[in-house]
C-alpha cells in the first residue's frame, strides 16, 4: 500500500467521530499532511469514476474543520470583515450622501 494512504479510510467502516478524535490528536505536521493526501485523492482525475470516493471527501471537510479551529482566520484584515451586507450597507449609504 501506498504510505501517503496510510491512515485513509478506503472502503472498510467508517466512524466520524472517531476520525475526528484521530485529527484532534495530530500535531499540525501530521494534519497537513492527512489534508494533503485527502486533497490528492479528492481530484477528480485520480479516481477511476472521475469522482472522489464520498469518504475521502467526508475526511477531508473534517480534515480542513480542525485545521480550521486551530488556526482560525483573522477577523478584520485589511479593514475588510468577510460580510457582504454589511460592505453593500456602507457602500449604499455612502452613496446616498453624495
Amino acid at each position: 500500500m501506498d504510505d501517503r494512504l496510510k491512515g485513509v479510510a478506503l472502503n472498510f467502516g467508517f466512524d466520524v467521530e472517531e476520525y475526528r478524535l484521530k485529527l484532534e490528536a495530530m500535531v499540525d505536521a501530521g494534519l497537513q499532511k492527512e489534508g494533503s493526501t485527502l486533497v490528492f485523492l479528492c481530484q477528480p482525475q485520480k479516481s477511476i469514476y472521475l469522482q472522489p470516493n464520498s469518504r475521502w471527501v467526508v475526511q477531508l471537510v473534517e480534515c480542513r474543520a480542525v485545521w480550521r479551529r486551530r488556526h482560525p482566520r483573522p477577523n478584520n484584515v485589511g479593514g475588510f470583515n468577510g460580510s457582504t451586507q454589511h460592505s453593500r450597507g456602507a457602500y449604499l449609504q455612502q452613496s446616498q450622501r453624495l
